[in-house]
């Protein structure tokens, strides 16, 4: 049993999310430990607390090298515990300091790039309506003589867990006095301004007041008003996933509401992949996602093709584990099949891959097989047929 199994701060890495965890464009600080050690059950109740506090800020992972000796000898781990900084596009950096929760934050603080703008009359204008063209909102904590403001550590770490979303900026009233007066703060506040907010002491339009001095809830609160992805309309479905790369949420009416705000974060973190996301209400429309053998809520990945190249989720419904899969997948060769695309007429060689989505081996296989088919590319075709949606194609093949 590992150290960390039931730990919800921390997520446990196998050898096969590894990389697309590291990879995904959050910060990973990772534990690579043995449960034999006794160094490691030593750090155990400080690695928890840290994990709490950083919570959101950057991710808190764990290895077992007891079941993943490989995976630890690939990354290099020759003793335990052996603490790693991850970012994507950095080279791993080890953790030499003392074990004591105050060092660990402080070494993991210095990779957390992002940044807290503090707004005076010479940039306020500016830097709102910058980011307001560019549809993203600011978190503002005003710093006057009476009451409390959030304080440096706070504020950075809101940085760190909005990045992308929200900036974040603080004011000092007693040197910006007439400023404040103008946007009428007398006391020390907190504020989300979201893009198209009126900003003036007349009225402040969609201005979201805060109370807490908590990062965590402060990250909530303002999470929680960030607009929902876009729902799709049935009519527009084709044209638009023919022009653009998506990753679409289907469901059945209302939709699950745990990890939504956190799914928010998907847009900034797949950016770069020139991903969009959005939604579609299978309700509004069973045809189209009988056509795509959809029955159940679920995620999918189109790349640019209409409905015709698209590939399912497998894996576990969680940031980092959606984000790999995106970006591994708009970038492979892999089709989905079905009766319509089976290819047992053409004479190209073809690699299918029969799978159940519940069966494990069978999942750790799709991410290899994706990888093979950019290696492969132009010599072989690679495609999947999930067995528990196309049982007559299986068992024409022998495949049960």
């Amino acid at each position: 049993i590992g150290i960390y199994d039931d730990d919800l701060e921390i997520i446990t890495l196998d050898r096969g999310e590894f990389d697309a965890a590291v990879n995904s464009g959050e910060l990973w600080f990772v534990n690579f430990y043995s449960p034999r050690c006794s160094h490691c059950h030593e750090l155990a109740p400080t690695w928890r607390e840290f994990a709490k506090e950083m919570d959101g800020v950057i991710r808190i992972g764990a290895v077992n090298c007891g079941d993943n000796r490989m995976l630890c000898r690939i990354k290099g781990i020759n003793s335990y515990p052996s603490l790693y900084v991850f970012k994507t596009g950095m080279q791993p950096v080890k953790y030499y300091g003392d074990r004591s929760k105050e060092s660990l934050k402080n070494f993991a603080m210095q990779y957390v790039t992002s940044t807290v703008t503090e707004l005076w009359a010479g940039n306020f204008v500016n830097a709102i309506e910058t980011s307001f063209a560019s549809g993203v909102g600011w978190l503002i904590t005003f710093c006057a003589e009476r009451g409390d403001c959030l304080s440096y550590q706070t504020r950075l770490k809101l940085a760190g867990m909005l990045e992308g979303l929200v900036n974040v900026g603080w004011m000092d009233c007693g040197t910006q006095g007439e400023l404040c007066d103008n946007l009428d703060i007398s006391s020390s506040t907190t504020a989300y301004f979201p893009p198209g907010a009126t900003i003036n002491n007349k009225e402040k339009g969609g201005v979201l007041f805060i109370n807490s001095l908590d990062a965590r809830e402060i990250y909530q609160e303002v999470m929680q008003h960030l607009p929902d992805f876009e729902i799709i309309s049935a009519a527009s479905l084709e044209d638009r996933l023919a022009h653009h790369r998506w990753l679409l949420f289907f469901q059945f009416g209302e939709s699950d509401k745990s990890n939504v705000q956190e799914f928010k974060k998907l847009k900034f973190l797949l950016k770069d992949e020139h991903i969009q996301v959005g939604k579609f209400d299978c309700l509004s429309s069973p045809t189209i996602c009988n056509k795509l053998y959809v029955y159940q809520p679920c995620l999918a990945v189109f790349k640019g093709k209409g409905t015709g190249d698209y590939e399912i989720h497998h894996g576990k419904k969680i940031l980092y584990d959606i984000v790999g899969f995106a970006k591994e997948s708009v970038n492979s060769h892999v089709i989905t099949l079905g009766p319509q695309n089976f290819p047992d007429k053409e004479k190209e060689p073809w690699l299918v891959d029969f799978f159940a989505p519940w069966c494990p081996p069978c999942r750790a296989l799709l991410p290899e097989l994706r990888k093979a088919s950019k290696h492969l590319y132009g010599q072989l075709k690679f495609g999947t047929l999930d067995c528990t949606v196309h049982e007559g194609l299986c068992n024409m093949v022998s495949c049960r």
